[in-house]
């Protein structure tokens, strides 16, 4: 049997309205593993957007702080998962909510992302701390960890021949403007494992750092 995959992200709250969002455009629940009907995003027929969110919708919305990894035997008992559950439990204790601020549609070389509008420095110092912590976590054979230096941001779409990027963009702009002036904390880390091809949410806790 396969050794699963893990990554450690923010995900909105689940009945939030940016995770809705979210999940309307990617066509993909990561709280539940199911998929969603697609949103009507401006023209976007719901094959084109398919097409576009192949990759993201495999994660649902989410803004990693590690990429994806196995985890190591060495250190971690007979139930690794458990141990990186007791670690993130101790890791969310000790970290406090970063205010993000509003965030806004943007284009990133072939793909379509929300991103922080000004990103405070303490993203990248809690992303910092969470890679020092888990990495020794890691099997050494998994993927590189999150490049250095981090930028938050939530991948939506990716182009493909047929459909003009930045119009894709205008639409996805007008369909998340009801939520450009909301100003988002970072309140919660997420542990998602990986189940045929998808990841899931595990669960998720509350920063609760002074």
């Amino acid at each position: 049997m396969p050794t699963p995959r893990y990554t450690i992200a923010y995900t909105p709250p689940p009945v939030s309205p940016l995770a809705r969002f979210g999940a309307g455009v990617l066509g993909y629940d990561c709280y539940h593993g199911v998929d969603v009907p697609y949103t009507a995003v401006g023209g976007l027929a719901p094959a084109i957007l398919r097409l576009m969110t192949m990759e993201a919708r495999c994660f649902g919305l989410h803004a990693s702080l590690m990429t994806p990894f196995g985890l190591g035997a060495r250190g971690l008992g007979a139930r690794p998962e458990a141990a990186l559950v007791t670690e993130l439990e101790r890791f969310a204790r000790r970290n406090r909510v970063v205010p993000v601020g509003p965030l806004s549609v943007a284009a990133e070389g072939a793909r379509i992302i929300l991103q922080p509008v000004d990103p405070p420095v303490q993203l990248g110092e809690l992303a910092a701390a969470c890679r020092a912590t888990f990495a020794p976590m890691r099997d050494p054979a998994s993927a590189g960890d999150t490049p250095t230096p981090f930028r938050f941001t939530m991948p939506l779409v990716e182009a493909v021949p047929g459909a003009e990027l930045p119009s894709v963009a205008h639409a996805l702009t007008a369909a998340f403007a009801p939520m450009a002036g909301d100003h988002l904390e970072l309140d919660a880390i997420s542990l998602l494992r990986e189940d045929a091809g998808r990841f899931r949410v595990v669960e998720r806790w509350r920063l609760t750092g002074r």
